[in-house]
């Protein structure tokens, strides 16, 4: 037991119950963490809704303009004659429809445009008050608008989910819940992205295409939710408006001091005898008596005027359209004495107050129309946005719990409950080794009950580092001190903001190899930033030469320090299996260069299986040893093959010795003989879909990589594939020539383009042919190529990644990376 273990003894014995306390960090509850908890889970619950009442509200955005350009009906010839006084059309209609109470008559100023009635509804028409168009010359009925039923059906749908058109409760309360959930979103999505700059538009609006996966959908829902907050913020709350009655009330209150369910009812005057209403029966109103007096009033400013059809002997209500309206809900409401040809009360919309403004226009408020058009489509992209946070935010936590399932996944035989909340364990890999470390570890702390999470670097922006407490990073550097490419939009984006973080604890596993320059240099660099930013060490940042073993247990005995299980029996060294050789080859036989080998090994006992793309692990001795080192090859077949087969280039240092594993591989394995192998799983070189053209780039022993995509390709059929190979030598140097020559013959690689530098006076590279192959390389991504590139670090590859991003531009080489189209498998 380390000593750090005994400092802390609560630690190991809640490792022992499954459950881990840490003494010297008391347990918190995080306002962040409780409000992002809720967050998802209203969204997972209420997503469907949501996002059905989007698509419906949407649909409606601009329902009055798509019925008037689908019906004819609504106008009409213009007759010499003058239309028909409004009393004479009401009575003309009232005995074409006997049956019906009309309670509303609209009268247009436009002499071409049909006038409209609205019929109180019957059980048939559900929840709507249908409203047909009458010819003002003759008073022929000519028929509801053309998606007048459709319509009212969508508006049923999006206030009570239900097509029927009735109210209904259980619907009401539900879409009533949801409005309240929207207001939700939006400001805790506010709260749970605020950026450490929030004065700088640039944060809160720009939208991140170089981010891919989980990340990626992250950055379009809160960035895109940023956008939209203050239109859904507006149409929930003025929504509510129809959804309780107690919402109703209160905002009349706050908005107007007067309650409207609390006015008094006047009583009913007492009176000790009936009335006789023979003698007090009230004469009719007359519509025309009352239109009369709205023209005189306003003249040519009238666009329209809406009566509310009144019982015998009560006051005509007028809602009146001016020519001058903001917009066609902006109406004046007149009480009019049509006997005695006078306005008796009336309520301006120009002169409303604030209050009653927003009471008066709650519906184009919650639609967008009482803010002009450009506010209006913006809300109805907003409706249309709320199916899209739906699925994003179900997709984020799909990936969370995929991921989840599989890390338990790795743990097979193991029941597991898991207790404590664990550290976030990120990985930034280049050729998989960050990546198989950091699932080993969550796989070590969920065996004590952690529930420990993973996640690639590329998922990684600064808003989810500002919500962990604890973060453990396992950085890869390749080359001469060079980021893996799924770091590079981190440190280019993310290492270079001014942030804070402190109440972060944090720890780094660095990953390198001593012949490079800038040994760890990623990992130092990513360590130098987090602790600038107030981010706190768990432990002093650990540097890994190769699979330097004594580094990597000083790496367990600090996470065995955090709460993790350390099996007893595990090393860094399990899985390693026994592989038989069974053929060699040389296979540049007269080169200036090295000699290459193709060395083909088969797995004793248990069948391999591997990816195209996977690493093999190599321990160069007959003999397991502790202390030996491992080397790494990229694999040049599939499992369909047979065969597990290399391309070695054989080493030598300034003695003129062998190098230690490319020698036992060339010359000091036996045919027959056997050498542990350990197969890596190498993800961020797996192959694209096979329906995707496939560009492969490389040089030398890089071959292998490409050469394993090639034949995994070819089993399945997938023909689209250009190959660019280098190397010196023309006569001597083509490595694979006659798999090559097989696969070209098959069709299965339809190009082949090489560069040989030693062939001519002027060196030659494979970076030249991209060059010469601008056109045709551009018109292959654009039919969707992935570019995968394997071979040297230190030339070849900057080199390609120079010339590619020179030939194709530097927004489509960042929009590859982001969709996972441009891989590279380089050493």
């Amino acid at each position: 037991m380390s000593d750090h273990v005994e400092d802390h003894p609560a630690t190991a014995m809640g490792a022992r119950s499954g459950r881990i306390w840490r003494a010297s960090r008391p347990w918190r509850i995080s306002p962040r963490r409780v409000i992002f908890r809720l967050h998802w889970l209203l969204g997972i619950s209420l997503g469907l809704v949501l996002a059905f009442m989007g698509m419906t509200g949407a649909m409606m955005g601009f329902e009055d303009e798509i019925m008037e350009a689908l019906s004819p009906q609504a106008r009409v010839a213009v007759s010499a004659d003058a239309p028909l006084s409004a009393d004479a059309l009401l009575a003309i209609v009232r005995a074409r429809l006997p049956q019906d109470r009309i309670t509303a008559l609209q009268v247009e100023s436009d002499p071409t445009r049909a006038y409209t009635i609205t019929v109180l509804r019957r059980p048939a028409d559900g929840g709507r008050n249908p409203r047909i168009f009458v010819n003002p010359y003759s008073g022929e009925l000519l028929g509801e608008a053309t998606g007048a039923d459709f319509f009212g059906r969508v508006r049923s749908l999006h206030r009570y989910l239900t097509a029927s058109g009735a109210s209904n409760d259980i619907g009401r309360h539900i879409t009533g819940a949801a409005a309240f959930a929207v207001v939700f979103f939006a400001m805790s999505g506010l709260y749970l992205r605020w950026p450490s700059r929030p004065l700088d538009w640039r944060s809160w609006f720009r939208l991140d295409f170089t981010l891919r996966g989980r990340a990626l959908f992250r950055s379009l829902h809160s960035v895109i939710g940023s956008w939209l907050a203050m239109f859904y913020v507006i149409s929930a709350l003025s929504g509510l408006w129809w959804s309780y009655d107690w919402y109703r009330g209160a905002v009349t209150w706050i908005l107007s001091s007067e309650s409207e369910t609390a006015k008094p009812r006047k009583p009913r005057p007492a009176s000790a005898e009936a009335p006789d209403t023979e003698a007090k029966k009230p004469e009719p109103v007359s519509l025309e008596a009352a239109l009369a007096v709205v023209r005189s009033q306003y003249s040519d400013r009238l666009a329209n005027v809406i009566f509310t059809v009144p019982q015998p002997g009560k006051p005509v209500r007028a809602r009146v359209l001016t020519t001058s309206a903001p917009n066609d809900r902006a109406l004046d409401d007149l009480q009019i004495d049509p006997k005695a040809g006078k306005i008796v009360k009336s309520t301006l919309h120009a002169d409303l107050k604030a209050g009653e403004w927003i009471m008066a226009n709650m519906d184009p408020i919650h639609t967008g129309i009482a803010f002009g058009p450009v506010w209006r489509v913006m809300v109805v992209i907003a409706a249309l946005g709320l199916p899209f946070f739906a699925v994003t935010g179900i997709l984020l936590y799909a990936d969370r719990r995929r991921k989840a399932k599989s890390v338990a996944a790795t743990l097979p035989g193991r029941t597991t409950v898991m207790g404590a909340a664990g550290p976030l364990i990120v990985y930034a890999s280049q050729t998989g080794s960050a990546e198989q470390l950091a699932r080993r570890a969550v796989e070590d702390f969920r065996a004590a009950g952690i529930d420990a999470r993973l996640a690639s670097i590329d998922e990684i922006d600064i808003e989810q580092l500002g919500r962990e407490r604890q973060v453990l990073f396992i950085a890869s550097t390749y080359g001469d001190g060079h980021a893996p490419d799924s770091a590079r939009r981190f440190e280019s984006r993310v290492m270079a903001a001014a942030t804070r973080f402190p109440d972060l604890e944090y720890g780094v596993l660095a990953l390198g190899d001593r012949r490079h320059g800038d040994f760890c240099a990623f990992g130092r660099r990513l360590d130098a930033w987090l602790h600038r930013s107030g981010a706190k060490r768990l432990f002093d940042r650990i540097d890994v030469d190769a699979h330097d073993q004594g580094a990597l247990s000083s790496w367990q005995g600090h996470i065995r320090a955090l709460g993790a299980v350390i099996g007893a029996d595990e090393t860094m060294r399990q899985d390693f299996q026994r592989f038989r050789l069974i053929e060699r080859s040389h296979l540049n036989t007269g080169s200036i260069g090295l000699p290459v080998f193709r060395v083909r090994l088969r797995s004793e006992g248990d069948l391999a299986t591997w990816q195209a793309g996977d690493i093999a692990e190599i321990v160069p001795a007959a003999d397991h040893s502790e202390n030996a080192p491992i080397r790494e090859y990229s694999i040049a077949s599939i499992a369909e093959d047979g065969s597990l087969d290399l391309v070695v280039r054989q080493v030598r240092g300034p003695d003129g010795r062998l190098g230690l594993c490319s020698g036992w591989l060339t010359e000091g394995l036996a045919i027959g003989g056997t050498s542990l192998l350990r197969i890596r799983r190498n993800a961020n070189f797996h192959a694209p879909a096979l329906d995707r053209p496939m560009i492969l780039i490389g040089n030398g022993t890089g071959i292998a990589g490409l050469h394993a995509h090639l034949r995994y390709r070819a089993v399945r059929g997938s023909a689209e594939n250009w190959l660019f190979f280098g190397e010196r030598n023309r006569a001597a140097d083509i490595l694979l020539e006659d798999d090559l020559q097989k696969l070209l013959a098959s069709g299965a690689l339809a190009r082949i383009t090489t560069a040989f530098s030693r062939d001519q006076q002027e060196r030659i590279y494979v970076q030249h042919r991209l060059h010469e192959e601008a056109g045709e390389l551009c018109r292959w991504v654009d039919r969707g190529a992935a570019i995968y590139v394997c071979g040297s670090s230190d030339t070849m590859a900057p080199a390609v990644d120079a010339a590619l991003h020179a030939v194709l531009g530097e927004d489509r080489m960042a929009a590859l990376a982001a969709q996972g189209l441009y891989r590279r498998d380089i050493y």
